[in-house]
């Protein structure tokens, strides 16, 4: 029967991993948009008719072949036929020549275009990067560079695959090989490893079955699964090795698991009253996942006792250990680092930088951020902001002279800091048309003559910026990061608040930019709001005012420690090592329950340290390791995701082990 079950759980295991050989990564561009933002920029591009972008440039030898640049337009057309009329493309001979200066689609080193994608995903415009990328044509002497949000997606995706292909199958296999170094047996090693590897499976399976997809969130769950159950084999398994059966292991570790599966899923749940829905799903999926995935390793392990022989099984006992965990930091060298942890971090706080450019996480050596703020600088900007102004119904010529006068303080004010940004809008449109009849760059003053020089333009460029009810000034720009562009923000409101209009912000690219900084600073609130949670629940299940503070401290002061180590390895707070803090959290609180129930029993230091120190400090060390290193991978977000949450692990280890049985006894050792 035993064997049958763990045929069972085997099946389940290699059967979810063939199940989930599909899995997508896709990174839509929505999502790190809180709810509200998702519905403004729907209603935003329903009004305005927005278009998904990619801009590009071919650069070659002043001496290129024109008939060259013929057949790549030519090339081009036949893509934008493949669109199903969903795809528009744009060059320098589509272009009005009022547009382009604007448009820099045309130098003596190289030619610019521009595709529009009117479909939802912007799957078009990805799909046509790819077979450029690909092709052949106009080939010799040349480079092609890309820019927009639907490339610089596409980069994410491919990162992100790259991960799950590479990264966390060598991780994998590298847990494998330490925890056979670690047991010293290599069927105990198989026998711990699986059921993580089956938790691993069980997340994937499930993202697929109710996600259909990953995204840059989702796609950690998997390893997420298989520490936290590593660490909970861990611990079995060693006192197992003491008690000498799992099933005694079990009843004597009973009351921690159930606090360790408990605490996490409420922590981890606690992220579903987030505004942003790619971290309410990874909440709800993570809390029902650690409650699933530790019950099937508490089966593997319970089934498989007979595979293993516990009382036979070889120790590896790691005396020469024993000196540097027998006793505990003196109160007064707790309050010392204490002191020093909130001072320095809380001082850190202000010097770690906020990357939310996404372009910025790409590796400096692939020039991928230089060639995008090349494209973004010489060809046409990301539209960075919208400035949508409330008019009048029926067009007052009136009113379009005193928006005028405004686009032109708004050009004067950020010229000079920011000269790389650009203005579009109905009224520079005109202009740029004037100029190109008359050689002067201003707005008819005859309404007629206004709506002649507008009917000109391109129709994509028509729709997208209408005049009533609602003005549309686009703010172009390379890609900024938050605090540059909040910057650009402040000013523009200093402008506008002298005027009577009523205005607002928006567009993909000013909704993720706030996003993302509210995002950082949600999860640091979630954090602490989760270490709450499993402070009072401890609080409630130990009936101990004194443990609830305790929890507090030993799970505060290692976040303002990190801080340090942040610094010093240059690290940076963005979308990825944020989250560390609550994946580490989820980790380090799960050994705190061993070792507040150990502690709580009149037991020997011998087996304290077989079944509590051998299981964190190794479990810790090896996972620690393995995530360091994370640090060999090029894509930013996950090398820094691994460098922090390795430095986090450790410190909280540290805690766990010198710190939290120090306070909880009031003793200074346990021999």
């Amino acid at each position: 029967m035993n064997r049958v079950i763990l045929g069972l759980l085997l099946s389940l295991t290699f059967g979810g991993l063939f199940y989930t050989r599909d899995l997508n990564q896709k990174n839509t561009e929505t999502i790190f948009l809180t709810s509200s933002s998702q519905i403004s920029y729907q209603q935003f591009k329903e009004k305005f008719k927005e278009k998904k972008i990619v801009v590009f440039k071919k650069k070659f030898n002043k001496d290129f072949p024109q008939e060259d640049e013929g057949k790549f337009i030519e090339y081009l057309k036949t893509l934008e036929e493949q669109c199903d009329g969903n795809c528009h493309l744009l060059t320098h001979l589509s272009l009005p020549k009022s547009a382009q200066t604007l448009f820099q689609f045309k130098s003596p080193d190289y030619t610019g275009f521009l595709f529009s994608d009117e479909s939802d995903d912007g799957q078009h415009v990805k799909n046509i990067i790819k077979t450029l990328r690909g092709s052949k044509i106009w080939n010799n002497d040349s480079s092609l560079e890309f820019a927009g949000t639907s490339y610089t997606n596409l980069l994410l995706d491919e990162y992100a695959l790259s991960i799950k292909q590479t990264l966390f199958p060598l991780l994998f296999i590298s847990i494998f090989i330490l925890l056979v170094l670690f047991t010293g047996s290599l069927k105990a090693a198989i026998l711990n490893f699986i059921p993580c590897l089956l938790a691993a499976s069980l997340s994937l399976s499930l993202t697929k079955l109710f996600y259909h997809q990953s995204n840059l969130v989702s796609s950690i769950v998997p390893l997420l699964m298989f520490v936290i159950n590593l660490s909970l084999v861990l611990h079995v398994y060693f006192t197992a090795m003491e008690l000498g059966s799992i099933r005694a292991a079990i009843e004597e570790k009973k009351k921690p698991l159930f606090l360790m599966i408990t605490t996490t899923f409420v922590g981890f749940f606690s992220l579903y009253f987030t505004e942003l829905s790619a971290i309410q799903n990874f909440g709800l999926l993570t809390a029902f996942l650690i409650v699933i995935t530790s019950f099937t390793s508490l089966a593997w392990l319970f089934f498989s006792e007979k595979e293993v022989n516990y009382k036979q099984q070889k120790k590896y006992t790691y005396k020469f250990l024993i000196p540097y965990f027998s006793s505990f930091l003196s109160s007064k060298a707790i309050g010392i680092l204490a002191f020093i942890s909130l001072i320095f971090g809380l001082y850190l706080t202000r010097e770690i930088p906020i990357i939310t450019d996404a372009t910025q996480y790409f590796p400096t050596s692939s020039g991928l951020k230089q060639s995008i703020d090349d494209v973004s600088r010489t060809v046409i900007g990301t539209p960075i902001t919208n400035i949508i102004i409330q008019t009048k119904e029926t067009l007052d010529f009136s009113e379009l002279l005193k928006l005028d006068k405004i686009e032109n303080q708004l050009q004067d004010k950020l010229k000079n800091t920011f000269p790389d940004l650009k203005f579009l809008s109905s009224n520079i449109l005109v202009k740029l048309a004037n100029m190109s009849y008359t050689g002067n760059n201003i707005i008819p003053n005859i309404k007629i003559s206004y709506l002649s020089l507008r009917s000109q333009l391109p129709s994509f460029l028509k729709e997208s910026f209408s005049m009533t009810p609602q003005y549309r000034i686009s703010v172009l720009s390379p890609p900024l990061n938050v605090d540059q562009y909040e910057k650009i923000l402040t000013i523009i409101k200093t402008v506008l608040d002298q005027h009577s209009f009523q205005y607002e912000f928006n567009g993909l690219y000013h909704h993720l930019m706030i996003a993302q900084k509210r995002m950082i600073s949600t999860l640091f609130k979630s954090f602490f709001l989760s270490l709450f949670i499993i402070s009072l629940l401890t609080f409630i299940f130990f009936k101990s005012a004194k443990l609830f503070f305790i929890f507090i401290f030993v799970n505060t002061i290692p976040v303002f420690l990190s801080f340090l180590f942040l610094k010093i390895f240059g690290i940076s707070f963005n979308i990825a090592t944020v989250m560390t803090y609550s994946i580490s959290l989820g980790i380090i609180v799960d050994s705190s329950f061993h070792i507040i129930c150990t502690l709580d029993k009149n037991t020997t230091y011998n087996f304290y340290f077989n079944s509590i120190v051998l299981p964190v400090f190794g479990g810790s060390l090896l996972l620690a390791s393995c995530f360091f290193m994370f640090g060999f991978n090029p894509f930013i977000p996950i090398q820094e995701f691994g460098i922090t949450l390795g430095i986090i692990l450790l410190i909280g280890t540290f805690f766990d082990l010198k710190i939290l049985p120090r306070l909880y006894t009031g003793q200074k050792s346990l021999n």
